[in-house]
């Protein structure tokens, strides 16, 4: 737009701002002659111009040692801060994926820094992170792709990122999905853990890298203890010639399906994957120590079919408990009480040289609510809920735990609505003075800080 007579800018034009002693802000002016109504009588602004992170200011004169042309060719320092959030849930999210997400890309505008923070206070919405510009902030929460973390960057820097990049794309898609998998597998969170593998196996970019896709996916559907799930995977990989001591990947896969067809009691198979093992012939000194290390751990995976023979499918980090009884705090919340003898329950309680210690940070469990195939939340039939319980740990290693649950009826919560029907009859005990549950059973995990 035309400037106004005796302005140099008009409304509409891209001009650079002096914001402080050494900064300078890209932005645009929106109104000529601005006034505010506190001013003195005659007292006007030549320009109030909106930055390009979002807030409104005012140039008080039209000089050029205060705001000046913008070509947008040069590099301006936003003074913008980004905090990542990496606290618990932001972490188990992708935090540390967004992290490096909102790294690369604020080095490709320049002009922010970016670090990682502790929790934020919004980890319902996670992941989250901070931008603090122009003395204000804004949380950005459910950071889930990569366009979520490009409006970060851009609110921050006032620059939009370039996504046109693929093989960058890929690789920050990639890693975040790594991130999530890493952290959901150490919390033996494995339908999160497993969320989106098969899309990525699908799309793995070399043989490979496929392989080890595969191998991850079984190894997870075995932990989850869906056995012949894995080992339909790893079928579908798997070569039906003789091994060879020369293809490392497909031996790895071969370890796999002997450890999950020990789990699954079937020792014929076992043994026959053995026998293909033992008519390997070795060509050189390599591959017969591969050879014996080979033998050697299918060995090992046979003895250890004897100790599991006749017991029931298990989840790998986790105990079942049985829902002893229900006691309604409110309208909304209700103290679940559960009770077990399963020896694998684990503890939080340290044994050492020092005796018996108790973990001096709060801890947690997860349930399992098994609310059927094609949830949300991934490819296995149950969602994963942390909670604090509200026992201790000395009950923990007794066989008990009782946990506060939140009741969301409208809408009603997934995890809720499973709880509601899968407890009904201990709930109508509970109603009318107590009683026991008819094996309400659950899936508690091993507790963890």
């Amino acid at each position: 737009m035309e400037a106004a007579s005796g302005l140099r800018f008009g409304v509409g034009d891209r001009v650079q701002c002096k914001t402080s002693a050494a900064k300078w802000k890209r932005g645009t002016v929106v109104a000529l002659r601005y006034r505010e109504e506190h001013w003195p009588p005659g007292t006007v602004a030549p320009y109030q111009v909106q930055l390009d992170a979002g807030a409104l200011i005012y140039a008080p004169q039209d000089s050029e040692c205060l705001v000046r042309a913008d070509d947008g060719g040069e590099q301006l320092d936003s003074g913008a801060e980004v905090h990542v959030c990496q606290a618990g849930p932001c972490r188990r999210a992708g935090g540390e994926a967004v992290l490096l997400e909102i790294e690369e890309m604020a080095n490709s505008v320049g002009g922010v820094v970016v670090q990682p923070s502790g929790c934020l206070g919004n980890c319902s919405q996670a992941p989250n992170a901070l931008v603090v510009a122009d003395a204000s902030e804004r949380i950005f929460a459910r950071l889930c792709n990569l366009s979520a973390t490009a409006e970060v960057v851009e609110r921050a820097s006032g620059r939009a990122p370039s996504l046109d990049d693929p093989e960058m794309v890929s690789r920050l898609q990639r890693a975040r999905r790594l991130r999530v998998r890493m952290e959901a597998r150490e919390e033996s969170k494995w339908n999160l853990a497993l969320a989106g593998l098969a899309e990525d196996v699908q799309a793995a970019p070399s043989q490979e890298d496929r392989l080890e896709l595969v191998q991850e996916h079984a190894q997870l559907l075995a932990a989850a203890g869906f056995g012949e799930k894995a080992l339909e995977v790893l079928s579908a990989v798997a070569s039906s010639d003789e091994p060879s001591l020369q293809n490392v990947p497909h031996l790895r896969l071969l370890l796999d399906q002997a450890k999950t067809l020990a789990r699954l009691g079937r020792v014929a198979d076992v043994e026959a994957l053995q026998s293909r093992v033992d008519r390997l012939k070795p060509r050189n000194a390599r591959e017969s120590n591969i050879k014996a290390q080979l033998v050697q751990l299918l060995r090992e995976t046979i003895h250890e079919v004897a100790t599991q023979l006749g017991s029931s499918p298990r989840i790998q980090g986790y105990a079942r408990w049985r829902l002893d009884g229900i006691t309604p705090v409110s309208k909304h919340s209700a103290v679940y009480r559960f009770r077990t003898d399963d020896a694998s329950r684990g503890t939080p309680i340290r044994r050492g040289r020092g005796g018996r210690t108790v973990w001096s940070k709060t801890w947690h469990v997860t349930l399992l609510a098994e609310v059927g195939e094609g949830n949300p939340e991934g490819p296995l039939p149950w969602l994963e809920r942390d909670y604090t319980p509200i026992s201790t740990a000395q009950d923990w290693e007794s066989g008990r735990c009782d946990i506060l649950i939140k009741i969301y009826l409208e809408p009603p919560g997934l995890a809720t609505e499973w709880l509601h029907g899968a407890c009904g009859d201990a709930r109508a005990a509970a109603a009318t003075g107590g009683g026991r549950a008819r094996e309400a059973l659950v899936w508690l995990s091993r507790p963890a800080k």
